[in-house]
């Protein structure tokens, strides 16, 4: 199989970082880019810029970064159970087409665990997962028994969620009830 290229930029100065990680998308469009950060505040930017995976520096970064450099050189999850890269920023901008009044909460994160928080702590399985855009909390789908990713929405005043299945680009507004289609 062919693996991905992989470009470290390890440079604690997220300006200098973002301005690497520019540099290396324009030369390098299909690498993957994977930074460091010292704070999360810096991931949106980042991400801006062209990175991929953002690992910040003040979650034992030598680990991380290693596990995220590992993490893209490794096969795929068998088929059949979605395994979410903890180390990759999401970013769902919805097309202003489709877009509701909350499509604007959504904003770059990290999701929060590989798969529904609540289902890894309970044992439970899950269909599909979901990504709150808002703050990068993993839910399951209405679809799955507990139905997580709704109950964050509702309980954390987070309406706007998008897919995590591969293949799948969309997102979803609990308090509108609409389908919010991709930004080009």
């Amino acid at each position: 199989a062919d693996r991905a290229r992989v470009v470290v930029i390890a440079d604690d100065d997220p300006e200098q970082a973002a301005l690497i990680a520019g540099v290396v998308s324009v030369q390098a469009p299909q690498a993957r880019v994977v930074v460091l950060a010292p704070d999360a505040d810096d991931v949106p930017a980042l991400h801006d810029a062209g990175a991929h995976v953002v690992v910040l520096s003040h979650r034992a970064a030598h680990d991380r970064l290693v596990g995220a450099v590992r993490d893209l050189l490794r096969d795929p999850a068998p088929a059949g159970r979605t395994v979410v890269d903890v180390h990759a920023v999401r970013a769902f901008r919805a097309d202003a087409a489709s877009a509701c009044a909350h499509a604007g909460t959504s904003r770059p994160v990290v999701p929060t665990a590989p798969g529904c928080v609540e289902c890894l702590r309970t044992g439970q399985d899950w269909v599909h997962l979901r990504l709150c855009t808002a703050c990068g909390h993993v839910g399951c789908c209405d679809s799955s028994p507990g139905r997580h990713a709704a109950a964050h929405a509702h309980d954390a005043e987070h309406p706007v969620m998008c897919s995590l299945e591969p293949g799948e680009d969309w997102g979803w507004c609990y308090l509108d009830e609409v389908t919010l289609t991709p930004a080009s």
